[in-house]
């Protein structure tokens, strides 16, 4: 057995994580326990500079494709029910294109 203090909110957020997951407590200890071992350190959160990241140019074209695939290229009335339906009728065209 592991004592450990943790507080309220945290540990109620935590078994609600472990529940969606499928993990028990035993199971989240056993981890960080196996991580601390390969690492040789504490797991962190990362900071903002780790999270800062950028696309590769294949990604950053795919990612245009994908944009352009699903950008409407339609002028915006003042009729909004009516863009509406054009935008219906565009989208269902590209739909029937994907059979």
């Amino acid at each position: 057995m592991v004592p450990a203090r943790i507080l309220d909110a945290l540990f109620e957020q935590r078994t609600m994580e472990l529940k969606a997951l499928g993990a028990t407590q035993s199971d989240l200890i056993n981890a960080a326990f196996e991580y601390v071992l390969r690492e040789k350190a504490l797991p962190a959160a990362p900071t903002s500079k780790e999270t800062v990241r950028s696309l590769s140019p294949e990604k950053k074209a795919e990612l245009a494709q994908a944009l352009n695939a699903c950008t409407l290229d339609i002028s915006v009335s003042a009729d909004v029910a009516e863009d509406k339906a054009a935008i219906r009728s565009e989208r269902a065209k590209r739909y029937e294109a994907l059979a």
